[in-house]
């Protein structure tokens, strides 16, 4: 069931993983880089899927890999990987300024309302991993200002 706002229909948005792999166990010395399918479902409005999405896991926190950075597009990997993981990542902050619009002024009443979207869907690839993961996200701000930070939440504690 969604949530009219004025006489726009919208539901939540969900995210499902697939396939945890792991690609590459020392990525670089700090961590592990994965990757899983990854999709996103709005009731009635958005069925996507995203194949072979990257995840980095460094001192028990994980990530999407590129979110650090304000375009969203990875360093280190391949032109066509980082294309499809910019992509992504993309379509997470877009989703999340959706639901930031629909909400308003009530976004800011939910913990991590700036990156709600990037959250659920790590949270739905360490819930499948079923490892004690803390979720993290590559920015501070709406305007993706700052470096990759550990928000100390975990896949149960959002309800993922």
């Amino acid at each position: 069931m969604g949530v009219s706002i004025g006489h726009v229909p919208i539901s939540p948005i969900r995210f499902e993983a697939d396939t945890p792999r792991l690609l590459m166990p020392r990525f670089d010395v700090r961590g592990a880089l994965w990757a899983a399918d990854i999709r996103a479902v709005r009731s009635g409005a958005l069925n996507e899927h995203f194949a072979n999405v990257l995840f980095f896991e460094s001192y028990a926190t994980a990530s999407v890999l590129g979110m650090e950075e304000a375009d969203g597009r990875p360093r280190d990997v391949d032109r066509e990987v980082a294309d499809s993981q910019q992509r992504f990542i993309r379509f997470l902050r877009e989703q999340t300024r959706v639901d930031f619009e629909f909400l308003g002024e009530l976004a800011l009443a939910f913990l991590g309302h700036e990156y709600a979207c990037e959250a659920a869907a790590t949270a739905a690839y360490v819930r499948l991993r079923n490892v004690p993961l803390h979720l993290g996200s590559g920015y501070t701000t709406r305007t993706y200002e700052g470096m990759c930070q550990c928000f100390g939440l975990s896949a149960r504690s959002i309800g993922a």
